[in-house]
């Protein structure tokens, strides 16, 4: 029987299997699995996270549909929280530039949406370090760093970045840390989607 869990991963954590030592030293999402008292065994992410991004990521031991999600041909699509920061207003050409592909390797890769977060206002509002904004961003397949990517080319500073769902699995009020095996509902619905 395949597992499926969903980890909110706190920043600061890696996604790879051993922690880089040469940096300053981190926490790999296994080490937070056994600390939950999950068996690691076998399980892999469904995709990755950086460092600095915190989030929904799914683990399974299931390398087959593991493999299916990951795929170029997946549609599942993943949501995140942004928030960016500018020394100065916020324009409406930096939030759409997000949108566009940033070289021929993001160009089947590109962001599938970019809206205001919770049908905010439209336009930066005063924030201690300058304008920010909240957004919402809807990824099919990401690549390396590429929503990060996306701000530095708008000129704009990422505040923070959360994955907040993962297809049909939602972060929701799951604690920083922690982790919950997805529901039978959720697994069939990623066994249909990709």
């Amino acid at each position: 029987m395949s597992r499926f869990f969903l980890l909110h991963k706190p920043i600061g954590v890696t996604t790879s299997a051993v922690a880089e030592k040469i940096r300053d030293p981190v926490c790999t999402v296994y080490e937070v699995l056994a600390n939950e008292g999950i068996d690691i065994e076998g399980l892999g992410c469904v995709g990755r996270l950086d460092q600095e991004t915190s989030g929904a990521l799914l683990l399974t031991d299931d390398g087959k549909l593991n493999r299916r999600i990951r795929g170029a041909r997946s549609c599942v699509e993943k949501v995140y929280r942004l928030i960016v920061v500018s020394g100065s207003e916020i324009t409406a050409q930096q939030i759409h530039s997000l949108a566009e592909p940033l070289d021929t390797e993001t160009l089947a890769a590109g962001v599938e949406s970019i809206s205001l977060w919770e049908g905010e206002v439209v336009g930066s509002r005063s924030h201690y370090h300058g304008f920010f904004q909240e957004l919402k961003v809807t990824l099919v397949e990401g690549k390396h760093r590429q929503i990060r990517r996306l701000c530095t080319r708008a000129r704009l500073r990422v505040d923070s970045l959360a994955r907040v769902s993962f297809g049909p699995v939602l972060l929701g009020d799951l604690p920083t840390g922690k982790v919950r095996p997805l529901t039978s509902d959720e697994i069939s619905i990623l066994r249909s989607s990709c």
